[in-house]
């Protein structure tokens, strides 16, 4: 299954100032058979290391010089570690001593290509911001990162249909729309983890599918019981399966007191900080003004989770696959909304790099799903899982701050001025469509 961030790690193999590269995800998203897979492709050879659960690895990078480091890592692996082997060192988060290592490749050894993971590096970077860590000097400034998540709606396709994807796109008026609908329904059912899409891709077995979602919704757990503190455990889990229900109401914003009943931020926001730094879940926040940078009048104490795969979240709705692959009318309104949400926010995460916003006016009368940033103009985005009304929320918003372009992400298709019409299936195009209009912005004022 090919990934985006393949031609990412090109260009880093190629890049003349390298760094060591580390790649932050979530457990099971692919981030050790993209890094295996890279080095059996570009490298003549490939040493692997895995420091979970192995104090004897952990302990060749505790108090050694870089060399010694090296010359030790190379015994183990067979053969010389240089320019024509990748060092590929997984679950780094369980070695402070490796963490800090990295400095001393970047400075010391360059010659030699450093690829890292860890599924949960972001609660290991995150106290260490928040806290410090007196095990861990993290090399600031001496490293690149990079986020893999679940496979993006465009990484399905590829899998599952080769060069459909972009065949709709180089050719928009052809009859490809129905093929990639119904690819959609696969890809709202299953998700985007790799082997959620393996077992689908392959078998075309909803219930053997599902069982691999439910197994990677337990190793979730697993993870949170067996890391998180103590003393947060049952709160983690309780901010975990309230989630998708609290997204389907009406309002949609997270209340504290509907995860634990009579809970305040104060009790749980500890726990939900461990589930976002761990990248289980997506935090959009509400704004009331889009001034840039958005955020600046951020209304910190609203917002809105979601999960940070779909497929997961349908599962976790108890949502069975068969009511989305078969679109059937008993799929209530709110949980359709809910999935299509879900499924906006992951594909533009993945193409804009960055978690959008959400407005609304001062009232609460009026909002708009996401706000975008994109050089130096907020676009906004309405989704319509359903039949499109007459969008009186964008439309207040339209007329208040006059966008450049506005974006209704449904399953119809309208002419109207200002605002595009993008099918669920080219979400990711949005970015790139924002740009566009910003050109036009540009070209039209010469």
């Amino acid at each position: 299954m090919e990934r985006d961030a393949y031609a990412t790690l090109v260009e880093w193999k190629d890049s003349l100032d390298r760094k060591p590269m580390v790649i932050r995800g979530v457990r099971q998203c692919g981030k050790t058979y993209l890094m295996k897979e890279f080095g059996k492709r570009e490298f003549d050879d490939c040493a692997y290391f895995n420091l979970e659960n192995d104090d004897a690895l952990q302990s060749v990078f505790r108090g050694r010089r870089i060399e010694q480091i090296v010359a030790d890592l190379s015994a183990i692996h067979g053969s010389p570690l240089g320019p024509g082997t990748l060092l590929i060192i997984d679950e780094i988060q369980f070695s402070a001593a490796a963490l800090t290592s990295l400095k001393y490749f970047y400075e010391s050894r360059p010659d030699i290509p450093v690829l890292c993971a860890g599924s949960l590096l972001g609660i290991k970077l995150s106290k260490n911001r928040r806290y410090g860590d007196a095990e861990l000097s993290f090399p600031v400034g001496k490293v690149s990162f990079m986020d893999l998540r679940p496979m993006t709606f465009g990484e399905f396709v590829r899998a599952r249909d080769g060069t459909l994807m972009a065949d709709a796109r180089e050719n928009p008026d052809s009859a490809m729309g129905p093929a990639l609908e119904d690819a959609l329904k696969e890809y709202l059912a299953f998700g985007g983890m790799p082997e959620a899409v393996a077992t689908w891709l392959s078998s075309r077995d909803a219930d053997r599918t599902e069982k691999v979602l439910r197994d990677l919704a337990e190793s979730y757990e697993m993870d949170y019981r067996r890391y998180a503190p103590p003393k947060d455990l049952e709160r983690i889990s309780a901010v975990w399966s309230s989630v998708p229900f609290q997204i389907a109401k009406d309002n949609k914003r997270f209340l504290f007191g509907h995860a634990v009943k009579g809970a305040r931020a104060k009790d749980l926001e500890d726990a939900l900080q461990w589930l976002l730094d761990a990248g289980f879940l997506h935090k959009v926040r509400l704004t009331h003004s889009p001034s840039l940078p958005l955020g600046s009048d951020e209304d910190g104490g609203k917002f809105r989770l979601y999960y940070g795969d779909v497929g997961m979240m349908r599962q976790r709705m108890g949502i069975p696959p068969s009511a989305v692959l078969a679109d059937v009318p008993r799929l209530s309104d709110e949980f359709r909304r809910a999935l299509a949400e879900n499924l906006v926010l992951t594909e533009l995460v993945a193409a804009a790099d960055g978690t959008p916003f959400y407005w609304q006016n001062a009232d609460g009368r009026a909002e708009v799903d996401f706000l975008l940033q994109a050089d130096a103009e907020i676009y906004p985005i309405e989704v319509k899982s359903g039949k499109v009304g007459r969008l009186q929320s964008l439309e207040v918003y339209m007329e208040r701050y006059s966008p450049k372009k506005a974006f209704v992400v449904s399953h119809e298709s309208r002419d109207k001025e200002s605002v595009d019409f993008v099918p669920f299936w080219s979400v990711d195009s949005i970015p790139s469509r924002c740009r566009r209009a910003e050109e036009e912005t540009r070209r039209k004022a010469i």
